[in-house]
C-alpha cells in the first residue's frame, strides 16, 4: 500500500502542473489510467455557457486521453452552488459528464475547510474507437 505522503513516488502516478487544455491537447491517445480534476472555474465564472463549455472542453479531450476502463474524478462543488441559469452546479457537471463518460456515480464528502459537503463526480469512459 502507498503511504499518501509518498504517493507521486509510485512508477504509475504522474503530478502534472500545467494549463489542462494545453497539457491534454498534446498528450496524443489513450495513454492515462484516470484523471483527477479539481478546476478553478474563475477564470470562466458562472455564466452558464462559457461554464458548461469549459467543462465540455475538459471532458471531451480527459475521454480522448484515457486509455478504455480509465476513469476520471470531478470535484463538483456543494449540493447548494448554482451556475448562470439557477441550476445546481453538480446537476449541470453530472449531465455534461454523462456526454463523454459512462458509469456515473456520486459521493459526497465533507471537506472540512469549506464548512459543508461537497461532491466528487465519477464515471468511466467510454470504449475508446482509437485504442487497441
Amino acid at each position: 500500500m502507498i503511504g499518501s505522503q509518498n504517493i507521486f513516488e509510485h512508477p504509475k502516478v504522474s503530478l502534472v502542473l500545467d494549463d489542462a487544455f494545453h497539457f491534454m491537447e498534446k498528450a496524443g491517445n489513450c495513454g492515462y489510467d484516470g484523471i483527477v480534476c479539481d478546476l478553478t472555474d474563475f477564470p470562466v465564472g458562472y455564466n452558464d455557457g462559457k461554464f458548461r463549455g469549459f467543462y465540455e472542453k475538459v471532458f471531451t479531450l480527459s475521454a480522448k486521453i484515457l486509455k478504455t476502463g480509465g476513469w476520471i474524478a470531478v470535484y463538483s462543488g456543494s449540493k447548494n452552488m448554482v451556475v448562470g441559469n439557477n441550476e445546481r452546479i453538480i446537476d449541470m457537471l453530472g449531465k455534461t459528464l454523462g456526454e463523454s463518460f459512462v458509469g456515473i456515480a456520486c459521493i459526497e464528502t465533507v471537506i472540512p475547510s469549506f464548512g459543508e459537503p461537497c461532491y466528487i463526480l465519477y464515471g468511466k469512459v467510454r470504449p475508446c474507437v482509437n485504442c487497441g
